[in-house]
């Protein structure tokens, strides 16, 4: 009956609460990722674009890499300027920072360029998030996606 009778005791109960509090926090705790693989991709610029609107289009390719194109840059000359994004690969999740370069002081008669065009290679099929934001515009997208090929997703960027 002295056996039994430890499962009456204040400190069994705090031990069991705690025991219970840990339990969960270990179980709420994120996973490991893993390292995060970074790329600088300078972006073709074209002075035809299929929007005036800011957005992105994501169309990925047979071989499993994005092409993404950035639609509604302004005042951008395609012979002095430069667009490029930074992107991160942390697991399923991928943050995009664009870069727009501008060094033109004196306006060309060449057209302005008015979208740019990135390959990212190395995703695989699966379902990633991805960011998207330009900091010089301060627009920016967020998106959940399956990748596979043939798919193609289009998005307005957005305060």
């Amino acid at each position: 009956m002295t056996i039994l009778s430890i499962f009456t005791t204040t400190e069994f109960y705090v031990t069991m609460f705690v025991l219970a509090g840990a339990i969960v926090a270990f179980s709420a705790m994120p996973r490991k990722r893993g390292p995060v693989r970074e790329l600088l991709l300078p972006g073709k610029l074209s002075a035809c674009s299929p929007s005036a609107t800011p957005s992105i289009s994501i169309e990925v390719r047979p071989d499993n890499s994005i092409a993404l194109l950035r639609s509604g840059i302004e005042d951008v000359e395609p012979l002095s300027d430069a667009v490029s994004i930074a992107v991160a690969i942390s697991g399923f999740s991928i943050d995009i920072t664009e870069r727009i370069h501008s060094v033109s002081s004196y306006t060309i008669t060449e057209p302005k360029a008015s979208s740019a065009m990135f390959i990212i290679d190395g995703t695989a099929p699966e379902r990633y998030h991805i960011r998207y934001t330009s900091p010089s515009t301060q627009l920016s997208a967020t998106m959940a996606l399956t990748l596979k090929p043939g798919t193609k997703y289009c998005k307005n960027l957005a305060k």
